[in-house]
């Protein structure tokens, strides 16, 4: 639940309900999110500085740096941490005990990475800025780059480094900017580049997610399933796509062929300006809500298996039947006509009726799913699952199946 003085949100329940927790850090904006081994690292907005958690976001320890302006950007190499703010760059060499100023200033670094060794920062104002020493001095590294071009994102693959902007689409350099190259999207307001493997992400405000997969030669839209287009931040958990937008968290399990919503559990969706992965969780950071973390194995849960339109919803029988210890459930859900379609809801009860586990407690879009259930914990017996639909509009459920299944240990 989102409160007035902001705070730390964890579950007990799989993400079903959260439970407020802001030991250490009530402050509501977190621009920027970085994890390095056990730490997570928190930048804030106006007078609050850069918090520290050891659990994932549990509770957090203020580090310093009070500055009364944003914290745009972090990057971490062992020890060190860069912390980007509006006018200028700041650095701790020992995990945030103590920071110094390194340069850069009335620059408004709003994003920082490392390739090669070298740090890199990327400004607003159409600099892009290259440190050999740490921060220790800096030189420009944007020759060829348009005039006013207003960069939003450093982003590296391999010997290659790509920045994105607002105003110019994405360029590229294989020379460690020493030269540029444009890589399209010259139209779009791009606020967020990143890269998993051979893809190349674009996020944009106002159009949603772009993919190449050959180094922006060629761009496709991919926002089916995305209700809000204003692309904030993308994190990654081994083939797993995370976008954060101004409506919350979306996933996709195909490389954006599809997007689920991961809102489930948020009181008031909450606009997203920054993700991370960390450990077990996924972080978000939010713009007047704080941070937020959920489950990453209770958000991955739901497997996306075809592109297939259903032309009716269809709850199927589990496979394998008998199973030990773990069954897989595939459903349909078909495009709804009557107004919006509510959650869908898929549990699993015991032979007297007791609840077992809540499977999928989502707004899912059209689409054929399979789900994992894991009985390790239980005894063998007879078990019944049942996946029921709403309308939000009414209330009323519109859709509900149950079926049974045989655990045999």
């Amino acid at each position: 639940t989102g409160t007035d003085d902001g705070g730390i949100f964890i579950t007990t329940n799989n993400g079903t309900n959260w439970i407020i927790n802001n030991t250490g850090m009530t402050f509501l904006n977190v621009n920027r999110l970085e994890s390095a081994g056990p730490n997570l690292y928190a930048g804030t907005f106006y007078n609050t500085g850069i918090f520290v958690s050891t659990n994932d976001g549990a509770n957090w320890v203020y580090t310093g740096l009070n500055h009364q302006t944003y914290f745009r950007s972090l990057v971490i190499s062992g020890s060190n941490i860069f912390a980007g703010a509006t006018f200028v760059v700041y650095k701790s060499l020992n995990y945030g005990v103590t920071w110094i100023n390194s340069g850069l200033e009335s620059v408004s670094p709003v994003s920082l990475v490392f390739m090669n060794s070298n740090l890199y920062a990327g400004s607003f104002y159409g600099g892009v800025y290259r440190s050999t020493n740490l921060g220790a001095s800096w030189d420009t590294v944007a020759n060829n780059l348009p005039t006013g071009i207003n960069i939003t994102s450093l982003a590296v693959s391999g010997s290659n480094l790509l920045v994105s902007s607002f105003n110019h689409g994405i360029f590229i350099s294989s020379y460690g900017g020493i030269n540029w190259v444009s890589t399209g999207l010259s139209d779009k307001p791009v606020s967020k580049l990143a890269i998993s493997g051979s893809n190349l992400f674009a996020g944009t405000s106002g159009n949603g997610v772009f993919i190449s997969t050959n180094y922006g030669i060629n761009w496709t839209e991919i926002n089916n399933g995305l209700s809000n287009l204003n692309i904030s931040s993308f994190a990654f958990y081994n083939s797993i796509i995370f976008a954060g937008t101004s409506a919350g968290v979306f996933m996709s399990t195909n490389n954006g062929v599809l997007w689920i919503n991961k809102n489930q559990g948020f009181d008031i969706i909450p606009s997203i300006m920054s993700l991370c992965v960390s450990n077990n969780y996924l972080v978000a950071g939010t713009d007047n809500s704080s941070t937020w973390r959920r489950l990453i194995s209770d958000i991955i849960n739901i497997t996306t298996i075809s592109m297939e339109i259903p032309d009716r919803y269809y709850l199927y029988q589990n496979y394998p039947n008998p199973f030990n210890p773990t069954t897989k459930i595939k459903f349909a859900i078909p495009p709804y006509e009557g107004g919006q379609r509510g959650m869908t809801v898929l549990k699993v009860y015991n032979i007297l009726g007791k609840e077992i586990a809540t499977l999928v407690n989502e707004n899912m879009n059209t689409g054929i799913y399979e789900v994992i259930f894991d009985g390790s914990n239980l005894p063998s017996g007879l078990y019944f699952y049942k996946l029921s639909v709403g309308d939000s509009k009414t209330g009323k459920v519109i859709y509900y199946s149950i079926k049974k299944m045989v655990l045999i240990k």
